[in-house]
């Protein structure tokens, strides 16, 4: 996996204007730009990102979050263990619905049958 860091974000912006992404881990609270903000933005892009939210701020920001651009969010402090794991399964997820033209679902089944 490549990864590109952006210390705000407007920066952020600029990057995912740039670029496409599968997956953005992303803070409610950048300078210049927050993450609220931004993901309002995301809206707009096709094919979407998954955004992972990391932050420290209540539980009841997290009510007015984009659900069809935010992915998940994760309270700091967190289990950088955790955290990868998580990551891994939604890169995978968004990838393999990118290619999912090219995926046939696959059911291993036993010679008589049987799964």
């Amino acid at each position: 996996m490549e990864a590109d860091v952006a210390v705000d974000g407007l920066e952020a912006r600029e990057k995912i204007a740039a670029r496409q992404y599968d997956v953005i881990v992303l803070d409610l609270q950048m300078p210049r730009m927050n993450g609220f903000d931004l993901i309002r933005e995301l809206r707009g892009i096709n094919p979407r990102p998954a955004v992972i939210v990391l932050t420290a701020l209540p539980t009841t920001h997290h009510v007015i979050l984009d659900p069809s651009v935010v992915h998940c969010v994760v309270r700091k402090p967190f289990d950088l263990g955790t955290f990868m794991a998580l990551f891994v399964a939604t890169a995978t997820d968004v990838c393999a619905s990118r290619d999912s033209a090219n995926v046939i679902p696959f059911r291993a089944t036993s010679a008589d049958g049987r799964p």
